[in-house]
């Protein structure tokens, strides 16, 4: 974050200007404290003595007008005769009993510029820089943490870095349970690859360039998306705090219903799924051809995705994910970031794979319920955000194409191609499958099938707000 210092005289006219630049993350009222500070400084370094504040937040201006003057008078070094502060929409007068009445001393008030009063800033504003030094340290030691040394790095067109980093040092390595892990390759076993007539995975960045053998391709995170965070020690994960929990809650959320039998679908807080479901005892892997947007997301704090799932567990629930998501918050823009994974029954590791491309896999030794194999596979869309499953003020982030699942091919998103693989290693569509939104009027699903002899295509998704979700 920076701060921007501007002083004027009374007729408009830029007298003096500051910027600071790399002062932390802070909370607006703190950033107001913040720049209030500096700019009283700022002043006594050029001089002036009658002084203006223009500030955004009415709390920092109610709170220096209630603190600045004592007695009838202005106590603090930088305000030497009078202070005058102002809010955008009103004016709040602080009369210190040195000008009387006329209009020409309203125009002396007038022509001391914006820059402030001290005496809270002196004390919340001191604390406020401290706080910032704090997180900006906090901010350094993450990034540290995350991007390790590089062989080599690239610039992507894009804008983003990707440093190859030798493969025995990757972040991965991180993790306790992998301190002594040796390195898989390959799957033990590699299923037949259906091919969809899709084009070659590529990448951006690799038009600007190659890994060395030896090294993986890392992108490198900056320090304004740890900036951005609302919490260093969950970035990068899902907007829970925990592995995914239930939903608290007694309603028909929790529960999808097939054939007369209760399905639990284990519902996570602040999200809103529209998903095709499949339910068993030994899935060991899924697939999927995902349909890719750049739906809109109305606050950087909120993500969309269109995925699948592969879930196990009770209570505290396990759930691997692949697709894609629009998350401004974690990438620092609005395009869609391509995801997938795979499973080997051998190890108990999960491998990730875009066509028959082998990315990388999540050894079993990190995982619990999910060790040997999945009981449930969904495929669909999620919308994260505090404003979902609320009665009015639904946020407007959209899901997949952002338009609804009865507008089918080329107006809604769909996934086609739906595979589960079992103990027979199979790849096949599901036995049964059940659609399910738990916002309908927020998000459809609609498994489509043109003719009777096709296999179905699942369209899902929708603008979140709307005349039906207020």
């Amino acid at each position: 974050m920076g701060l921007g210092i501007v002083a004027r005289d009374h007729v408009g006219r830029v007298v003096a200007a500051r910027s600071i630049s790399n002062v932390g993350f802070l909370e607006p009222m703190a950033a107001e404290a913040l720049v209030a500070f500096f700019a009283a400084n700022f002043c006594k370094e050029i001089g002036l003595t009658h002084v203006m504040l223009e500030v955004d937040d009415l709390l920092v201006v109610n709170a220096m007008n209630s603190g600045v003057h004592q007695g009838g008078r202005c106590e603090t070094p930088a305000c030497i005769r009078d202070v005058v502060l102002t809010e955008q929409s009103d004016m709040s007068l602080i009369n210190s009993g040195v000008h009387q009445g006329g209009r020409e001393k309203m125009v002396e008030r007038f022509i001391f510029i914006f820059l402030a009063t001290t005496l809270l800033v002196l004390s919340g504003g001191v604390d406020a820089k401290a706080k910032a030094r704090k997180r900006l340290s906090e901010v350094n030691q993450k990034l540290k943490l995350l991007n390790k040394p590089a062989v080599k790095s690239i610039k992507s067109e894009d804008g983003d870095i990707i440093d190859c980093v030798d493969i025995y040092k990757q972040p991965a390595f991180d993790h306790p349970a992998l301190r002594n892990h040796t390195i898989q390759m390959r799957p033990s076993f590699i299923l037949p690859y259906e091919s969809s007539h899709l084009p070659a995975p590529s990448q951006t960045w690799q038009k600007s360039g190659s890994c060395p053998e030896g090294s993986v391709p890392i992108r490198r995170v900056g320090r304004q998306e740890l900036l951005r965070a609302a919490s260093l020690e969950h970035f990068g994960r899902d907007g829970l705090p925990t592995s995914l929990q239930a939903v608290n809650t007694t309603s028909d959320h929790r529960f999808v219903y097939y054939n007369a039998s209760k399905i639990s679908v284990f519902p996570a807080a602040d999200h809103s799924s529209a998903f095709l479901i499949t339910t068993g005892y030994n899935f060991l892997g899924a697939r999927g051809d995902i349909n890719i947007w750049s739906p809109s997301v109305e606050s950087s704090d909120e993500y969309t995705t269109a995925q699948i799932w592969l879930k196990n567990g009770v209570g505290d629930i396990e759930s691997l994910e692949a697709g894609w998501m629009v998350n401004p918050n974690l990438f620092g823009d609005a395009r869609p970031r391509l995801f997938g994974r795979w499973t080997d029954p051998s190890t108990g590791s999960w491998w990730l794979l875009y066509g028959d491309e082998i990315v990388g896999y999540w050894p079993g030794s990190i995982l619990n319920y999910m060790q040997q194999s999945a009981t449930k596979v969904q495929w669909g869309g999620d919308v994260y955000s505090k404003n979902v499953m609320t009665s009015s003020n639904h946020t407007a982030t959209a899901m997949g194409s952002g338009g609804f699942a009865n507008g089918l091919w080329g107006v809604a998103s769909f996934i086609n191609k739906l595979r589960i693989v079992d103990t027979s290693l199979q790849l096949k569509y599901p036995q049964w499958v059940f659609e399910f939104s738990e916002e309908p009027n927020c998000y459809t699903t609609n498994n489509y099938r043109e003719n009777p002899a096709d296999e179905p295509t699942f369209y899902f998704g929708g603008p979140g707000r709307n005349p039906n979700c207020p």
